[in-house]
């Protein structure tokens, strides 16, 4: 609730205001599930609990719930910059006009990516280049389409270049998602998950991640 406004469960743990129509409902829960699918495709099986989402169409919808975020993942317990609302549980948001014939699933599909990712490495150790990068890599979101420009030379400093110069967000997310994918393509998947499990047993990322590949 927010405002005094109950929000509508769509399905177990999806939640949206009651603005939403019955297009955009039948909408959102196909692109939940879309992106359940997305993400287990990548990993073979869906480890990490279910978060519980949260769908904003108003701004006073999203004021509350994720202060000036457009989509993000938060963890148990952690509180938005700016929002009145803190999560009880793991929470995806999401801000939306219109979930009809557009792709958000991807976007639902990119957080979901950040709950599965957190939950194997354990949530600390892995540097935010990677956990942006493998998300965008399973949830085709930012699209990438045109972003083939390597933006900085070395991506731990990617948080930096983003304050420094906030539109090449995008850009340097493309280019840690193809990163990431480079260095699957030579690696392999399972390589992946158990340099997660490494850092989760206290092992140092760069121990276990080695050189950059699309350098």
């Amino acid at each position: 609730m927010f405002d005094k406004t109950p929000m509508l469960v769509i399905c177990d743990g999806v939640y949206v205001e009651p603005t939403a129509t019955a297009d955009d409902q039948l909408a959102l829960r196909q692109g939940v599930a879309a992106a359940y699918t997305a993400v287990t495709n990548f990993y073979g099986t869906f480890t990490a609990p279910h978060p519980q989402m949260i769908f904003c169409q108003t701004q006073t919808c999203r004021a509350y719930f994720m202060g000036s975020y457009a989509g993000v993942y938060s963890p148990l317990g952690f509180q938005l910059p700016s929002a009145s609302y803190t999560s009880g549980k793991p929470t995806i948001f999401i801000t939306y006009t219109s979930f009809v014939g557009q792709a958000h699933s991807t976007t639902v599909a990119h957080e979901l990516t950040h709950t599965e990712t957190l939950y194997r490495y354990g949530g600390g150790g892995v540097p935010s280049w990677f956990n942006e990068g493998i998300a965008t890599l399973v949830g085709n979101y930012p699209d990438c389409t045109n972003q083939t420009v390597n933006w900085v030379t070395d991506l731990r400093t990617m948080d930096a270049a983003i304050a420094a110069t906030a539109s090449k967000g995008d850009a340097l997310y493309c280019q840690s998602s193809r990163e990431i994918s480079a260095w699957v393509g030579i690696n392999g998947k399972q390589k992946l998950f158990d340099l997660l499990a490494g850092v989760k047993a206290g092992q140092q990322f760069y121990d276990l991640y080695g050189n950059f590949i699309n350098h």
